[in-house]
């Protein structure tokens, strides 16, 4: 059997002890090291897993919150349920994204992505870890729904990928995120098949900086065939009798460069969704692309562009001396 290099574009992480809420999976990173020897995965981009008491409400961590504008360095979290704010301040994810660099710095089987919120103040976080942590911060993750805000809403001054959930509500339509991405200089990667939307597949398979990445592959192919989720509809794609027609199908529908895959960890069957890749029959090639090969080029690509951006600022400083 050849071995496939891996990497695993989406996996929450709990970086704190104190996170550990008994509604949620908790899953830490000796967990994800643990995972990648078993099961042979060579890097994972890893984010916090936002469900943790920081960005929940004390009073029922079911309750929907949403991020409001306070100005441009601070946001605040008001509880829909309770009817006021909660939280007024700094991003209060702030530290665990510290913590989540820090405890990373040296594992270079990870690749660690900032989580952001939604705000007026979501450049502010930017510039900070940009500034104080550079090279350790590879990427962006932002979600949509746990916001309850559009992405479209703000723009972000960055060149780093971003990864960003995609559902079945408003705010977490792929047309709000693609229409966040025209602006944006760096790559978008429309999680969770950016729900097969026909139309939408169509402009990421013709724009340059959109992807998708195909995590929970097998949950979201059990959701449709079961008829639970009806706001996926894959009736353009023709009939599909298992998942790995479904991937085929889309393969050749939003093309094979702008596939990465992730799990999902650990809200899915991790040994499942990487078992499915594995053994599916598709040619070789394509499967070397979706597991490792295009993420592995959109980070490079992102390098080089700030390798020569800092290359210009450098020869603009001596030029001024």
């Amino acid at each position: 059997m050849i071995l496939l290099r891996i990497i695993d574009s989406h996996v929450h992480l709990h970086v704190s002890d104190n996170d550990k809420l008994d509604e949620y999976n908790f899953y830490n990173i000796l967990d994800l090291l643990n995972d990648q020897q078993k099961y042979k995965i060579n890097k994972s981009v890893c984010f916090l897993n936002p469900f943790v008491p920081e960005l929940l409400c004390k009073v029922n961590c079911k309750h929907r919150i949403k991020i409001v504008d306070k100005d441009d360095k601070e946001l605040q979290i008001y509880c829909e349920n309770c009817e006021k704010i909660i939280y007024s301040g700094i991003d209060p994810l702030r530290l665990l994204n510290i913590q989540l660099l820090k405890q990373t710095r040296e594992i270079k089987s990870i690749i660690p992505f900032v989580y952001l919120n939604i705000s007026r103040a979501i450049n502010s976080e930017v510039r900070y870890f940009e500034q104080y942590y550079g090279d350790l911060v590879m990427g962006y993750k932002i979600h949509p729904k746990l916001c309850s805000r559009h992405l479209s809403s703000v723009t972000i001054n960055s060149n780093k990928p971003i990864i960003v959930h995609t559902g079945v509500q408003e705010e977490t339509s792929p047309a709000d995120i693609i229409k966040f991405a025209k602006n944006y200089k760096g790559d978008v990667i429309l999680a969770h098949c950016a729900r097969f939307s026909e139309k939408d597949l169509l402009i990421i398979k013709n724009t340059s900086n959109l992807y998708i990445d195909i995590s929970p592959f097998l949950t979201l192919y059990k959701s449709i065939k079961e008829k639970s989720n009806t706001l996926y509809d894959i009736s353009y794609l023709g009939k599909i009798n298992n998942p790995t027609d479904l991937l085929q199908k889309l393969i050749n529908y939003v093309g094979i460069n702008k596939i990465v895959f992730g799990t999902d960890a650990p809200f899915t069957n991790f040994k499942e969704e990487l078992e499915f890749i594995l053994n599916c029959d598709i040619i070789k090639a394509d499967k070397e692309k979706i597991l490792f090969n295009n993420f592995y080029s959109l980070l490079h690509k992102t390098r080089r562009v700030e390798n020569e951006k800092n290359s210009k600022q450098f020869a603009i400083k001596a030029k001024e001396k």
